[in-house]
């Protein structure tokens, strides 16, 4: 059986259907005999149900008890006032201002050197002595300049002797 139709078998055991309906379903139950089956037996659950259900009386008037539910409710839930505006202080001032500014400082003392770096040389570039002269203030003394572009070295000998 289709389980519309027996949807409508217990809605029409329940008093729920129509007139119309309900003609339609008497007539149904004269000729069908699993429509007949399927009454009978939601007949007989609904009337072992009825019949063994245990009661629960409520202790008071059930407007009055719902009441008191209600009540406990109420009390429980907080009320919720609005907040007045907080003056700010130096810890939401520092969370506000100098906390991004300090990671923007860090970020730059970490980015300098990555950003300052020389160009890379061509693997064939050779070793080249330096472009510019140093010279010692010092009596009796030699300076040699040596400088590799390639390895981005520059070294001053300063000899004494």
């Amino acid at each position: 059986m289709k389980e519309d139709v027996s949807l409508k078998l217990q809605a029409l055991l329940d008093g729920e259907l129509s007139r119309e309906a309900t003609a339609e379903f008497q007539r149904l139950l004269a000729d069908d005999a699993e429509a007949k089956a399927l009454t009978a037996e939601l007949s007989w659950t609904r009337d072992a149900l009825k019949g063994n259900e245990p009661a629960h009386p409520l202790p008071v008037r059930g407007d009055f008890y719902w009441q008191g539910i209600q009540q406990a409710i109420q009390k429980d839930t907080p009320v919720k006032h609005p907040a007045a505006p907080a003056r700010p202080s130096w810890i939401s001032l520092f969370y506000k201002l100098l906390a991004p500014a300090g990671a923007a400082l860090a970020l730059a003392l970490i980015l300098l050197p990555v950003l300052n770096r020389p160009a890379p040389v061509a693997a064939n570039a050779s070793t080249s002595v330096a472009s510019f002269n140093v010279e010692s203030m010092m009596p009796n003394s030699s300076v040699v300049t040596f400088c590799s572009e390639k390895e981005g070295v520059t070294v001053v000998w300063i000899d004494t002797q």
